[in-house]
């Protein structure tokens, strides 16, 4: 309970504190907490919307725990990102208690510290995108599994728990809160020969369970939208998602292998970990190959799909995590440790080094030293680091990297995130439009796209690419502001210049 304990308050530092120092970042962090709002706003809360359109793109949970927040709490930043943080606590909460399960608790401890001050998890965690839900969720459902397969005599409880953990992580995210977990659980039981674990009347009942709760919802869409939602919700964004590229975000077959740098301080322990053997406990062999067919199945899943964003391996890192702490705590040689904490020093050093030199442009000119020390704080924690093995082994490494990561954090949170603000262009013009005091106007995005705008106006915005539409958007009478490039320059009629940002700008048509 103690180790729970200090998770939860580490946790609270890691991802909660500071959250209301800076505005939300376009895209995903603005648009999913204008879904969120608009089920108030159009008192409709089976249907998503965004900007005013029924939005079939993921299920409902995360946008009914975040707007739950808000009306209660208030429409804030914070809030708005507080159950993202909440669950990063959980998730770290519940990598602890699997590593448990099969490890020393300092290792399984150490584990969940490794993945609470990875760059990777903790910008996460910070952000109002609801991956830390489908995460722990899905962690929730392997601890289940776990529990039943060491404990088979109480299948029936357990597979409950991993029904109900399976429903939650699919309403939260789609199909993938399913398929995810199956497709490590088969292969690891027909390697284990075992497979009819699960031909037994207690997972069946489970399942049934699981299809009576987590359909639902799928099938009042269906009947409420029909094909359109089946096109988007189940072919476009779930079968295409994976054989195609949608929202522009392909990537090549090893997209996810320079992803892996974001694992930062901990990634280049990885090589460690790989050479580590197998623990000669059948217990803790069965944790190693189910760890190991997680990390690689998923890893060559995502890498094979067509749409790529790094967020998609989130749930390998808990089980790598735990993995490393094992190598460091039990089984790695101190030469190889040693030596990844040197390259991870010189790695940030590198970085410090070449953006105290690099060029930058004018307009950012004068905030160099931020970027010094968004990579210095880090090089200087690899190095101390370094000493904190030779003091403590492991022990002493890791809570370097835990300190160090606390304080980096703290830097970003107060110092460096308020101080880029400037350089958005949707905050900019949310001020300017707001010091107008103007109510009764419409607002229109030439080549661009701005959720950002959508969310803190609480309004519709047109967005196009078309400046014959931009004309006919410009109807009937009244008050219009048209956000632009910088090289704008057709005619329109009255037509007011109100403010520039860095790439775009602002500009305000009375049309009588």
């Amino acid at each position: 309970m103690r180790n729970i304990l200090l998770l939860a308050v580490l946790g609270i530092f890691l991802f909660i504190v500071g959250n209301n120092q800076f505005t939300m970042f376009d895209n995903s962090e603005t648009h999913g907490s204008m879904v969120a709002r608009e089920i108030v706003t159009l008192k409709d809360p089976f249907t998503m919307h965004s900007n005013g359109k029924a939005w079939f793109v993921h299920p409902p949970l995360s946008y009914w725990l975040q707007s739950a927040t808000c009306q209660l709490f208030g429409w804030t930043d914070f809030n708005l990102r507080l159950n993202e943080a909440l669950f990063g606590i959980l998730g770290l909460i519940v990598t602890f208690m699997i590593g448990r399960l099969f490890l020393a608790e300092s290792v399984a401890l150490a584990g969940s510290l490794i993945l609470g001050s990875s760059m990777y998890y903790f910008v996460i965690a910070r952000m109002a995108i609801f991956d830390t839900i489908l995460n722990t969720f899905i962690l929730l459902a392997i601890y289940f599994f776990f529990k039943a397969y060491l404990n088979p005599q109480k299948k029936g409880r357990y597979f409950l728990g991993y029904a109900l953990a399976t429903v939650l992580a699919v309403l939260s995210k789609g199909p993938i809160g399913l398929v995810q977990p199956g497709m490590i659980i088969v292969p690891f039981l027909l390697i284990k020969k075992d497979l009819k674990f699960l031909f037994d009347k207690r997972v069946g009942l489970n399942f049934l369970l699981f299809l009576a709760l987590a359909t639902p919802w799928y099938l009042y869409e269906l009947y409420l939208h029909g094909i359109q939602f089946f096109n988007v919700a189940l072919k476009d964004y779930t079968w295409f998602r994976f054989f195609g590229v949608v929202e522009s975000q392909p990537g090549p077959w090893y997209y996810y292998v320079p992803a892996l740098l974001f694992f930062f301080p901990w990634v280049f322990h990885i090589p460690s970990t790989l050479k580590s053997g197998w623990s000669s406990t059948p217990q803790n062999r069965d944790f190693l190959l189910f760890s190991w067919l997680f990390i690689g199945i998923c890893f060559v899943f995502f890498s094979f799909a067509g749409t790529k964003q790094p967020n998609y391996i989130i749930s390998i890192f808990p089980f790598l995590s735990l993995l490393m702490a094992q190598s460091l705590f039990e089984t790695a040689s101190k030469r190889w440790v040693v030596v990844e904490a040197l390259i991870t020093f010189l790695f940030a050093l590198i970085l410090t080094v070449f953006v105290t030199k690099m060029a930058l442009p004018d307009m950012y000119a004068a905030d160099r030293p931020l970027l010094i020390w968004f990579f210095g704080i880090p090089s200087a924690t690899a190095l101390i680091a370094l000493i904190g093995y030779g003091w403590n082994k492991a022990r002493g490494l890791v809570t370097v990297q835990v300190v160090g990561t606390l304080v980096w954090l703290f830097f970003m949170t107060f110092i460096f995130f308020p101080a880029i603000e400037k350089y958005k262009d949707s905050a900019t013009f949310v001020k300017a439009i707001k010091a107008e005091k103007i109510t009764n106007y419409a607002l229109v995005n030439y080549n661009g796209y701005s959720p950002y705008l959508m969310y803190y106006l609480d309004r519709v915005v047109k967005h196009t690419d078309s400046l014959d539409e931009v004309r006919q958007s410009l109807k009937p009478s009244g008050v219009y502001y048209l956000i632009v490039g910088k090289s704008f320059n057709e005619k329109i009629k009255n037509l007011k210049h109100i403010t520039d940002g860095y790439q775009q700008s602002l500009y305000k048509v009375t049309v009588p």
